[in-house]
């Protein structure tokens, strides 16, 4: 067993002093970048607490909640991007507001711009989030918020479903003009986001007939 270990010695000695100087430069620069490629860091996190999908009333406002937690690597410039998402994917999506070197830019001169605002007066705190108030049908799209800072980057998108109020509905009557006859009573509003839900009920003279059917 001492004469092994003797001979093995003498062998790694021998491949050390005939190694070439080239051969030991590869040796190093190869540890060295497998050292570099087996770095790993958690990198940047955009979230929010707001549901897939909003659904909002016309003339209401909301917001659109973007967070993002940076990594220790994000050492760029902060970028973030509001957009509404084409439907079409051939075509660009459409910029609404942006914050880049600490100045807060609204893009376009679109009816979606209007009562635009970051929720937060400084967005570099980590809260990117959007509010929009007086909303219209014409707010509903789905919107993106990407946020930058090199080399990091993440986005999280988000869905607003806005619904048009109801117009006063129109009614008329139909049958009846004798007792005993079927009569109906028609209802119907010009404007509204469907599905539209109507209630009757009787002003005088007791409960409606329970015969009475709603289509």
């Amino acid at each position: 067993t001492t004469m092994f270990r003797h001979c093995c010695s003498r062998l790694r000695s021998a491949f050390i002093l005939s190694c070439p100087p080239w051969l030991s430069v590869f040796l190093l620069c190869t540890a060295s970048l497998l050292s570099t490629e087996l770095k790993c860091t958690r990198g940047m996190q955009v979230t929010s607490t707001s549901p897939q999908t909003i659904q909002k009333a016309e003339g209401e406002s909301v917001t659109l909640g973007c967070t993002y937690t940076l990594s220790p690597l994000d050492t760029g410039e902060l970028d973030i991007e509001w957009s509404v998402v084409s439907p079409d994917t051939t075509q660009k999506d459409q910029m609404l507001m942006s914050y880049t070197g600490g100045t807060k830019y609204v893009h376009g001169d679109h009816a979606l711009a209007k009562g635009l605002s970051f929720a937060a007066r400084d967005p570099s705190v980590g809260d990117a989030s959007l509010s929009i108030s007086l909303l219209s049908p014409a707010h509903s799209a789905t919107y993106q918020c990407k946020v930058k800072k090199s080399p990091g980057v993440d986005m999280h998108k988000v869905s607003l479903v806005v619904m048009a109020r109801p117009s006063v509905p129109k009614c008329w009557v139909e049958g009846g003009e004798l007792v005993g006859e079927a009569v109906s009573l028609h209802c119907k509003s010009a404007k509204g986001s469907t599905p539209l839900k109507y209630t009757w009920r009787r002003g005088s003279a007791g409960p409606i007939p329970a015969a009475a059917t709603q289509s």
